[in-house]
């Protein structure tokens, strides 16, 4: 018994400290967000019109359309719940937490394509690459889709599908479904935050796992 709390202890602690040079790594991206404006002469037509200064984000933090920005960094953090064979699967490991971090560039006013860099964990720990596509509903309202490969502990030298399909509220607060093959099929539903909200999820979440170590540490 003493030995699984200590393994489970060692597990959550290097979890918690992978997620915290992610978020460097996060931190670094911000502060590499700019503005890049476009200038050109006032110029007069023969109708009357002016036209003046034309300000285009060229990247952004934050996932916006292509009038609003060309590209834009892909910052999520979140957990998901497994929704099929739960009465096969203990309780301990019904649960996965994941950091989500890349980019994406506009196509066009509906469409957007890029890829992500993503650690989870749980009863498992894995990190994978997805190419991901977006499809803006409108400015605040988008559909994401992303399928990609994924490399966990129980089995590094098999590699698992992992899927996943996303609906998101102005990039801040995402409802997603995802799919992986680790062993056989799972699939799981959740709660993301992305943006500046992941920002203050993901530290919150990490205090939290710490604290629940140190607790199970102090079992007898």
């Amino acid at each position: 018994m003493k030995r699984a709390i200590y393994l489970s202890e060692i597990s959550v602690k290097n979890f918690a400290l992978l997620m915290l040079f992610c978020l460097f790594t996060i931190h670094d991206s911000a502060v590499a967000e700019e503005t890049v404006t476009t200038s050109s002469d006032i110029i007069t037509s023969s109708s009357g019109y002016n036209f003046g200064k034309n300000t285009v984000r060229q990247i952004s933090f934050r996932g916006k359309p292509l009038s609003q920005c060309n590209s834009f960094f892909i910052t999520e953090f979140g957990g998901y719940y497994k929704l099929n064979d739960r009465d096969k699967t203990p309780k301990g490991s019904r649960y996965l937490v994941a950091l989500e971090l890349g980019w994406m560039k506009n196509l066009n006013e509906d469409y957007a394509v890029g890829g992500t860099f993503f650690i989870e964990g749980g009863d498992r720990i894995g990190i994978g690459l997805k190419p991901r596509i977006r499809r803006w509903l409108n400015s605040k309202f988008s559909l994401d889709l992303s399928a990609g490969v994924l490399y966990h502990s129980r089995s590094l030298s098999s590699p698992a599908f992992a899927g996943e399909a996303s609906l998101n509220w102005k990039d801040l607060f995402i409802l997603t479904s995802k799919i992986d093959t680790v062993d056989k099929m799972n699939w799981y539903g959740g709660v993301k935050f992305g943006s500046y909200v992941s920002l203050v999820a993901f530290p919150v979440a990490v205090a939290i796992s710490l604290i629940v170590a140190g607790i199970a540490s102090s079992l007898p």
